[in-house]
């Protein structure tokens, strides 16, 4: 893992720079939005408090050497399942996808695609998963109803 550089892909699949916490952290003072620091799963710069800096997916994959759960001979297991499932994270459904084009495309060409799916369509303003009209232009976006608010 690096330290003090931001990591955009997760061990899981996810695109961590969709993150609000990550997002915050990449503009420079997380606290003043009240987000905690985050520069990606992979990083060793987070807030002991985030999930991330607790993930059993992320333990896992360290433990086992690989940089994705799909490269884990136990892909997909019961863990991964439950995550891409948690009804609270809606956005985690498109994991086991994310990490096929990985598989297939390589990790670049993902990271692209990810980039234009996490940014509004109309004025390009990256937003995060639970955004769903572009806080600069007002467009609707593909970001996900957090069922929790």
């Amino acid at each position: 893992m690096k330290k003090d550089t931001f990591i955009p892909d997760g061990f899981c699949g996810l695109f961590c720079a969709s993150c609000a916490n990550y997002m915050a952290s990449e503009k420079g003072d997380p606290k003043a939005v009240g987000a905690s620091l985050c520069h990606g799963c992979k990083s060793d710069k987070k807030d002991s408090d985030l999930w991330c800096a607790n993930c059993t997916l992320k333990a896992c994959a360290l433990k086992k050497g690989v940089s994705f759960c799909y490269e884990c001979d136990e892909f997909p297991c019961n863990q991964l399942e439950g995550f891409k499932n948690d009804p609270n994270f809606p956005y985690h459904l498109e994991v086991y996808d994310y990490m096929q084009m990985i598989k297939t495309e390589g990790k670049d060409k993902w990271l692209k695609e990810m980039k234009k799916r996490w940014s509004c369509p109309s004025c390009g303003t990256a937003f995060d998963w639970w955004t769903t009209t572009c806080t600069n232009c007002g467009v609707k976006t593909d970001g996900y109803v957090n069922p929790n608010v």
